[in-house]
């Protein structure tokens, strides 16, 4: 495995288990070759960038996914189908996407159910009603969109290894590689045309072309490298094509560079060297493994500013434990800043939170705010008020919770 644990101890973190803190990294073993979404990471954070790269990191040494994203991988997954010619049934070209769709999200949460994240089932609920039927609306446009276009289906060995050599003419999701760019991924559609190549992303939602522009720009470089001289456009499936000029390209393989020399393959590099923490953090997995995030986060906590980009993340010593209600208990920490802070409609549910005593470490990474926080100026602060269960109209937060000694 990549990473190198300070102690010989696995991340524990299940949703509804209280789990101990499993120590912060404190070595990385970089990859030979980044993922594109790794090489997208590392443009803000070197350590991110190495960790969403390493194949070898189980979903157990993450902090909880949210319901979103479950939901965001099925869509994606009914999308690829429409391009892989997966989608069968006669008659009625929606009926059949829409039958296709009803099994994907059956199977997912089947396997939710199965699992330690049995409380996200159904997807439907735990997303909200509106923000289902919105994104499913538009991923089955896009999958009918990929079925009205009579799609190339992959050829075998592109859908099942990397390729460095030629590239096919038209091929949905293509796996690309470059050793000299230390990078590859997996294509959702390239088309070529002549000295013309298009890429195409089957984003779902509204996105578009500048939103998904930093992850099929790489996917342009790993083109590029295999058919030198090709004119490229990227878009998202069925928007605005962005055509790239040869300055783009050189300008994200000098970025795309600048950031992998950081990260020597194959050898050992302190964490802290390679992190960068800041706004990105909130959606990083590992941040519950990191010293630099860590620190970072408690010299902002309460120092005021316009807007808050940091996670919304809290630890520190428990002062008080109150059981209000059978349903949610309520905690008081000191954190680590200094202050007194409340997570308020904890899921008593939890396991071990129960026997969480006065005076034990607590922590909590992606709760929700249950209040803001403001100054005397007006300006805002970390929250002091935290919450995981819904408040009337509110969904409820997916965090991870821990105990433990600091990091």
């Amino acid at each position: 495995m990549g990473p190198r644990h300070a102690a010989k101890q696995r991340s524990e973190r299940h949703v509804g288990v209280l789990k101990v803190l499993p120590p912060p990294l404190a070595e990385v073993v970089p990859p030979k070759l980044f993922t594109v979404s790794g090489a997208v990471k590392a443009q803000e954070c070197v350590l991110a960038g190495v960790l969403a790269s390493d194949s070898s990191i189980s979903g157990a040494e993450r902090l909880a996914p949210v319901p979103k994203a479950r939901l965001g991988t099925v869509l994606h997954r009914l999308v690829e189908d429409s391009a892989k010619g997966k989608i069968q049934g006669t008659g009625d070209v929606g009926a059949n996407v829409s039958h296709h769709f009803d099994v994907l999200l059956k199977d997912a949460e089947v396997e939710l159910s199965q699992s330690e994240y049995a409380t996200m089932v159904p997807l439907r609920a735990s997303v909200g009603e509106i923000t289902f039927r919105n994104r499913v609306r538009d991923a089955k446009q896009r999958a009918l969109e990929v079925l009205n276009r009579s799609l190339p289906r992959p050829p075998h060995a592109a859908s099942s290894a990397p390729t460095s050599g030629g590239l096919p003419r038209n091929a949905s999701e293509l796996w690309l590689e470059s050793g000299e760019l230390r990078l590859r991924g997996r294509t959702d559609l390239l088309s070529i045309d002549g000295s013309r190549v298009l890429i195409e992303d089957f984003k779902t939602g509204d996105v578009d072309v500048e939103d998904a522009s930093p992850q099929l720009v790489l996917y342009a470089l790993l083109a590029v490298a295999q058919r030198p001289g090709s004119s490229v456009e990227i878009a998202v499936l069925g928007g605005t094509r962005k055509k790239l000029s040869a300055e783009d390209l050189a300008a994200a393989r000098a970025s795309l560079k600048s950031k992998t020399d950081q990260a020597s393959s194959g050898a050992a590099t302190l964490a802290e060297h390679l992190a960068s923490p800041g706004s990105m953090c909130r959606h990083c997995d590992f941040r519950h493994r990191c010293r630099a995030y860590q620190t970072w986060a408690v010299s902002t906590w309460a120092n005021p500013s316009a807007e808050r980009k940091e996670p919304l993340d809290t630890w520190g010593v428990v002062l008080r434990i109150e059981r209000p209600h059978v349903q949610w208990v309520t905690i008081r920490i000191r954190d680590d800043a200094g202050r007194e802070v409340d997570l308020v409609k904890i899921d008593a549910s939890l396991s071990g939170v129960q026997q969480l005593s006065v005076g034990a470490r607590f922590y909590a990474f992606g709760v929700a705010a249950a209040a803001s926080s403001r100054d005397a100026g007006g300006l805002l602060v970390h929250p002091r008020a935290f919450r995981e269960l819904g408040n009337g109209d509110m969904q409820r937060a997916w965090p991870s919770f821990f105990v433990g000694t600091g990091a």
